[in-house]
């Protein structure tokens, strides 16, 4: 979360952005130590920019708070949270949209930490006050009850979960309509109340009338040009749905998507193309081999031309559609794409290029997965010099290439190697931290 900040520190707070970015990748990857060093890179920083009690600066101490409770130092996080609550509570009472979000993410953490006493007491005090601000069916109000239910749910207060996620199925349907997506979200929670409760056919029931309003969604949905950001939503969905292996659903909104973006954009615009290959790997996780590699092959046609003119979002979806391949095994395919980006970026630009580093790091990754050490090696050695001259030794994206390398030694039993470069990554992280934080002292 971020607000527009006028001022000569602009530059610094957006690179803090993108560093609070890193650690929260490092977060969900249990690399809590990673995270930590960021992460409190990003706090003294808005802090020093911001001052302590800015929202931007109590976001980033819940991260940290978060953290510190994965590694067991539920003190010293405990600590940050009460600091977190005690500033963001006065913008709460004054209304301040950005500080519902804070405090309804450090509700969250507190849920995922499966502290749902706390997660639950903040959000009913979110609620009354959205009560207080707002009157009738607003859609913040049904927000903020949908997210107490999810925590209801959690502890198994099932009654409770079912009453107000009515109360929220009953205020989008007349709000926003039967067959918006924020209605059938909250009509999929209920269906799971009700598979808890072990009321299967009201559960049945009700997941056929969502699967039915998608369908609908996406019958009557009108391509016109103002729905270009509603289908990027969809698509969010559609990925959503992919990654939890749902795939009838992903596959039913996913092709509303290319549908959509073809009517605007045309069959070969790169945001259309971009939509075919997640459709693609949606049919290949139903075995549907032939509608994917038919999808496949006509993103690669149309995407090709434009990678020839280097037009920089071409790579992008080349690249996307690669790491599709490796995610199948298809590991040769992914390869022969690689080499394509690869060859096209090195004749664009002319020696350590970052996006040419980039383009060899993605290909030795993909070495590295058919145990073909000694090419991975290579690449990567030239990809670290190259990271090393352009961004600096202690820069996240060599440490980055440095950490890949070490893991290709530990496989190769290299194991001296391997622990004197992860030692060298660390430390780069530690100084990188000490260096960031004196530019803010």
């Amino acid at each position: 979360m971020h607000q527009e900040v006028q001022g000569p520190h602009d530059a610094d707070l957006k690179t803090l952005d993108a560093i609070q970015s890193y650690a929260l990748t490092y977060f969900n990857r249990s690399l809590y130590l990673e995270a930590e060093y960021l992460q409190r890179k990003v706090m003294m920083g808005r802090a020093a920019h911001l001052g302590e009690s800015h929202l931007d600066t109590l976001d980033a101490k819940a991260l940290l708070a978060a953290i510190f409770h994965k590694q067991g130092r539920h003190s010293e996080a405990e600590t940050l949270q009460a600091e977190v609550l005690k500033d963001c509570r006065p913008q709460l009472r004054e209304q301040s949209v950005y500080a519902f979000d804070v405090m309804s993410g450090l509700a969250q953490i507190y849920a995922h930490q499966g502290r749902f006493p706390e997660a639950e007491a903040l959000q009913r005090e979110i609620l009354r006050l959205r009560k207080a601000q707002f009157e009738g069916n607003n859609l913040e109000v049904l927000a903020a009850m949908k997210d107490l239910a999810s925590t209801y749910h959690a502890q198994g207060h099932y009654k409770e979960a079912e009453f107000l996620l009515n109360t929220v199925v009953d205020g989008r349907r007349e709000r926003l309509g039967e067959i918006h997506l924020g209605t059938l979200d909250a009509m999929h929670e209920l269906a799971k109340i009700y598979s808890a409760q072990l009321r299967t056919e009201e559960a049945a029931s009700l997941r056929s009338k969502v699967l039915q309003g998608k369908r609908l969604t996406f019958i009557n949905e009108d391509p016109r040009n103002a729905d270009l950001k509603t289908l990027d939503a969809i698509q969010s969905y559609a990925l959503t749905y992919f990654n939890r292996s749902l795939y009838l659903e992903a596959e039913y909104l996913q092709a509303k998507v290319v549908m959509g973006r073809a009517a605007h954009l045309g069959e070969s615009h790169l945001d259309t193309l971009d939509a075919k290959a997640l459709l693609a790997a949606i049919f290949h996780k139903q075995d549907r081999h032939l509608e994917a590699e038919t999808l496949q092959a006509e993103v690669l046609m149309d995407c090709r031309p434009q990678l020839r003119e280097q037009s920089v979002y071409a790579f992008d979806v080349m690249s996307g559609l690669a790491q599709i391949y490796a995610r199948q095994g298809r590991f040769p395919e992914a390869e022969a794409l690689q080499r394509e980006v690869l060859r096209l970026r090195k004749a664009q630009f002319e020696g350590n290029n970052l996006e040419v580093l980039t383009a060899m790091k993605d290909l030795a990754s993909t070495y590295h997965a058919q145990d073909r050490y000694d090419e991975a090696e290579l690449l990567l050695a030239v990809v670290i010099d190259g990271r090393r001259e352009r961004l600096g030794e202690i820069h996240l994206e060599t440490l980055d290439a440095m950490h890949e390398l070490a893991k290709i030694y530990s496989k190769q039993l290299r194991t001296e190697e391997a622990a004197s470069l992860r030692s060298k990554v660390l430390q780069g992280k530690r100084l990188t931290f000490i260096n960031e934080g004196m530019m803010f002292s």
